[in-house]
């Protein structure tokens, strides 16, 4: 437990901001969130925190609460458009760039002996495979540019620069009841819109929501002395192509499968970033595996989907559940 420490959650009352919250409440934290809107602001303040209304680049709203806190998780993200191509990831790692100066700027103004943990979360693009060809926590960041990496490279760079002691999470391709696959994508495929792209060596590698923010909450909790410096890597151990994935969806919704369409088709239509960062080749090896101390409640897709598609109302047959039932929960609909 990690009763009397304080955190800061940037991004708070995000889909996974929000969660991580409630899991740092559980486990003991007091937990300060930023939040940049009223809605954002009102799930942040019911998962438990003490709400930081701003924006994230309105610094000198919030910028003092740093002052005591044992750690900071940033999950801030930029407005993200619809098609993410080249040039709409460019923007975005500017702004991430500029807010991380920022941050980090203010953190080094903290006595070092009083200065949060930063703890930093990415996704999975920024790395290459490892000696044993994986993507895993001994990799190095990779050269290639692809998918989200011009984003997340950059602000690692900037933090190892500053000599802040941080922590490099790295996650899947996040999916739950939520985000943008609970109010787009699940949608989507319900209605006979969603199609799938790839390959036959591409896979997604996804991460459960509240996987991801209990994995945070924990690393969070070991401190400076362990991590800093370490990259971690949160997903599930088995890789799915869109097929599998979709297919039982679509199941368990029941309704048609959905079709497929070319890779540079739906570039086209999302922008070849969002496409890179949704299918890999590589496979990945997560660091949980080597943690007696943290297990995975979603391991595969096969465990947290049927409770994701229940939670949204989208699951023939099943009534819908509170949002945060466990993998019990899950086994039992």
């Amino acid at each position: 437990m990690s009763a009397g420490k304080t955190m800061i959650v940037l991004g708070g009352g995000g889909f996974i901001g929000q969660r991580t919250v409630r899991e740092a409440v559980k486990a003991g934290w007091t937990v300060k969130a930023l939040a940049r809107s009223d809605a954002s602001a009102r799930l942040a303040a019911e998962a438990g925190a003490l709400v930081l209304r701003s924006d994230a680049g309105k610094t000198a709203d919030w910028l003092g609460q740093l002052e005591g806190a044992d750690a900071v998780i940033d999950l801030v993200q930029p407005a993200v458009p619809a098609r993410l191509g080249r040039r709409q990831v460019e923007v975005i790692s500017e702004e991430r760039q500029a807010f991380t100066k920022t941050l980090l700027q203010a953190l080094r103004s903290q006595p070092a002996d009083r200065r949060p943990m930063l703890v930093s979360v990415s996704g999975i693009d920024d790395l290459g495979p490892d000696r044993n060809g994986y993507i895993s926590a001994n990799s190095s960041l990779t050269t290639k540019n692809s998918g989200f990496n011009p984003i997340g490279i950059p602000v690692r760079r900037l933090i190892e620069k500053s000599g802040i002691k941080a922590s490099f999470v790295y996650l899947g391709t996040i999916y739950g009841p939520g985000g943008v696959f609970g109010e787009a994508i699940f949608p989507a495929l319900a209605a006979g819109k969603w199609k799938n792209f790839g390959g036959g060596a591409d896979r997604m590698i996804l991460t459960h929501v509240d996987d991801a923010a209990r994995g945070l909450v924990r690393i969070a909790g070991l401190g400076a002395s362990r991590i800093a410096g370490k990259s971690i890597v949160i997903t599930d151990a088995e890789p799915v192509d869109m097929a599998a994935f979709f297919g039982l969806a679509a199941q368990l919704m029941g309704v048609a499968g959905p079709g497929r369409v070319p890779k540079w088709m739906a570039s086209l239509v999302a922008g070849q970033s969002l496409i890179e960062a949704t299918l890999h080749t590589t496979p990945v090896r997560p660091a949980y595996l080597d943690s007696p101390d943290f297990d995975l409640t979603y391991p595969s897709y096969r465990q947290g989907l049927p409770l994701a598609l229940a939670a949204l109302g989208l699951r023939r047959g099943v009534s819908k559940p509170e949002l945060h039932d466990n993998a019990t929960a899950a086994q039992g609909i």
